[in-house]
């Protein structure tokens, strides 16, 4: 019984030997397998390279990585741009606004692929004028507004004249300023940033009333606006003080120093509150 203790004793440490040997060849055959290739794909699981969102929408990424047996198959993520698409270490991306740019994912050994996102409007389904056709006098200016629907996209909205000789336009979003170059008609265009459009028809003529000149020089004191206009018959006008000394009431302009005062009038539609037409001067009290 001795003998056969001191036997195992004496071989133990051989066999422990021996396990470690096979134990160290075996993970030694196991290799480290790089990643060689990363794609994205959609639901099916076909490669794809670009997709399309719109603003607010979240998706998230479908990917592959590369051999099936690659030993570390972490990745991460990045965007071109947040501004126009966003996305986070799970490969989530958001539409923030309207454009293009490319998501791009890279593996632990740096194997990138890209995937270009299309940010889209979600769109306007209307888009409605305060006017379908407007009456313009030669000198004088109007304001046109638009609303889209849904009414998020109403700031988006640009305008256009099909003729600035007759009428130009400057604004964006809800309200444009017409100005009334030449007498003739044309038409006014509002569109949204996915192409839908409403219009108006504009038609100018020299009938209209207007201040005399853009700059009028007058002795300090009251004098009454409706002298310093030409073409008046008595339409109903408004008049307001839009910056600079003085006051205002009714027609009369008062002043009772050395100063300057910019004055716009406008027409109100007959039958109506509705002002259309107007114009602006600015009055020098001497």
């Amino acid at each position: 019984m001795k003998k056969a203790i001191i036997s195992i004793l004496v071989l133990l440490p051989l066999v422990l030997v021996v396990i470690i040997a096979i134990t160290g060849r075996i993970y030694g055959s196991v290799e480290y397998v790089d990643v060689s290739e990363v794609y994205f794909v959609d639901e099916d699981g076909k490669r794809i390279d670009s997709m399309s969102i719109y603003v607010d929408q979240t998706e998230t990424l479908n990917y592959v990585v590369g051999p099936s047996l690659a030993t570390n198959k972490n990745v991460t993520f990045r965007s071109e741009n947040a501004d126009i698409c966003s996305v986070n270490g799970q490969g989530v991306i958001t539409g923030n606004s309207v454009g293009q740019t490319d998501i791009v994912i890279s593996s632990i050994n740096n194997i990138e692929a890209r995937l270009t996102i299309n940010v889209r409007s979600s769109g306007s389904t209307n888009i409605t004028l305060s006017h379908t056709s407007l009456n313009g006098y030669l000198g004088c200016n109007a304001i046109i507004t638009a609303l889209a629907q849904p009414s998020t996209e109403t700031q988006y909205i640009t305008w256009q004249s099909s003729d600035t000789n007759i009428v130009s336009v400057n604004g964006q979003g809800r309200s444009a300023t017409l100005s009334f170059n030449g007498i003739g008609q044309t038409t006014i265009y509002a569109t949204s940033r996915d192409g839908l459009s409403a219009s108006c028809t504009v038609t100018v003529t020299d009938s209209g009333v207007r201040f005399v000149e853009d700059t009028i020089t007058v002795p300090i004191g009251s004098i009454d606006l409706i002298n310093f206009l030409v073409n008046y018959q008595r339409e109903q006008i408004y008049f307001e003080k839009t910056g600079g000394s003085g006051t205002i009431e009714g027609s009369i302009l008062t002043c009772n120093g050395v100063g300057v005062a910019r004055v716009r009038f406008y027409i109100i539609a007959d039958n109506s509150n509705e002002t259309l037409n107007y114009d602006e001067a600015i009055f020098r009290f001497v």
